[in-house]
């Protein structure tokens, strides 16, 4: 099967494509021109496939050292996410406590505030857009707050996000594409070396201050710290606005699952986890690289070979998943992957998840009569993240 790059349908709409590659049993095979020791990924698209992918640590690495040619590194590699072994265990550990249970619980009065203002000013427009207004500010209130950065600075190093997260997309990458991701983040790198550099008073009740007593203290290095304050400002937001952006687009455009949550609040935790699995934010792993032969679902994969899982195939694997695709609230259970499984599961989580149920239970209490303005979505061209382009809603 062929994903055309001149397809419009599979952007709009991947998930009939997803299948046909389910049902093929093989990996698809992917080029980039990415600097990489490999010249393309193989994409595995079955939620069995994607199970093992997770799970196996000793032949499959995501230590970035065996991704880049030599001497191609950068500063921003340095992060938890490109590590493995002891220093990715140090540095997830490090920042674990900001993304706890507990410590979300003490800043959901903050995430309730500020959606609770951004509704407000929603109230006060002629023509609302909920990407942008709602689905997209939330989250960059939220990171900016956890982090310790001045909220004023976030629209900027969300535009820069967007030019990095465009050139994860191994589908669509370009030499223009690269070039503006490279920009982006010698901007991004370069905005977080100042923020360090002016920080007066460091405090570890931020992430930012954390992070640089950290490095004073040893426990990382200079490139760590920025690779991993950058990292951060990047994936705190990125994955959650689409999270929030999708499923206010999935609630509205099923009003008999609207009216559910409408009538019965305790559903707010299984809506996101169906948001999760129906329109995963994020559609793709970044990469995995074979360290020794390996064989997956019987696919022989070699050393220097890179993989990576298609979640957003796997979310719909009808071996898995009951009428995969209905969109349904109450489903159980809901096994999804959308944060991934084993070491590198996504640290922000449950972040994610709160900032989502607080965004669906605030826009059910002031605004329960909400109407979409067109009846098809505009997509974001990203086969790696799943988000909207906008969503314009009525009163």
């Amino acid at each position: 099967m062929t994903l055309s790059l001149n397809d419009p349908a599979f952007f709009h709409d991947p998930y009939p494509y997803y299948a046909k590659l389910r049902e093929s049993g093989q990996p698809y095979w992917v080029p980039h021109s990415q600097e990489s020791t490999s010249s393309g990924v193989w994409l595995f698209s079955r939620y069995e496939d994607a199970i093992a992918i997770f799970k196996e640590t000793s032949k499959i690495s995501k230590e970035i050292r065996f991704y880049r040619p030599e001497g191609a590194t950068t500063t921003f590699d340095f992060h938890l996410l490109h590590r493995d072994g002891l220093d990715h265990m140090r540095l997830r550990s490090l920042i674990a406590d900001f993304f706890s249970i507990e410590y979300i619980d003490q800043v959901k009065d903050v995430i309730s505030l500020a959606a609770e203002e951004l509704i407000d000013s929603l109230k006060k427009k002629n023509e609302v857009d909920l990407m942008r207004d709602y689905a997209e500010a939330l989250p960059l209130i939220v990171i900016a707050e956890l982090m310790g950065v001045p909220k004023e600075d976030m629209p900027q190093i969300r535009q820069w996000g967007l030019a990095i997260g465009k050139a994860f997309d191994s589908l669509l990458i370009t030499e223009d594409i690269l070039q503006k991701q490279k920009t982006a983040l010698g901007e991004l790198l370069g905005y977080v070396q100042r923020i360090v550099k002016d920080q007066k008073e460091i405090s570890d009740e931020k992430l930012l201050g954390l992070l640089i007593n950290a490095h004073k203290n040893g426990e990382i290095t200079y490139e760590e710290l920025i690779s991993m304050v950058a990292f951060l400002l990047f994936a705190g937001h990125e994955t959650t606005i689409n999270l929030i952006g999708n499923g206010l687009w999935l609630l509205l455009s099923h009003p008999k699952q609207w009216q559910l949550l409408r009538d019965d609040m305790s559903l707010l935790p299984q809506a996101v986890e169906e948001v999760l699995r129906y329109e995963s934010p994020e559609q793709r792993t970044s990469f995995r690289m074979v360290l020794e032969p390996i064989e997956i679902n019987g696919t022989k994969m070699n050393p220097g070979d890179q993989v990576g899982v298609i979640i957003g195939s796997a979310n719909h694997d009808e071996k898995e998943f009951q009428n995969a695709e209905v969109f349904d609230i109450q489903r159980k259970p809901n096994r999804h992957l959308a944060f991934g499984i084993g070491i590198h599961n996504c640290l922000g989580k449950t972040l994610a998840r709160v900032e989502a149920q607080i965004a669906f239970q605030k826009i059910l209490e002031h605004l329960p009569d909400l109407e979409l303005q067109e009846t098809m979505p505009g997509w974001r061209k990203n086969s790696f993240f799943r988000g909207l382009k906008e969503l314009k809603v009525q009163f």
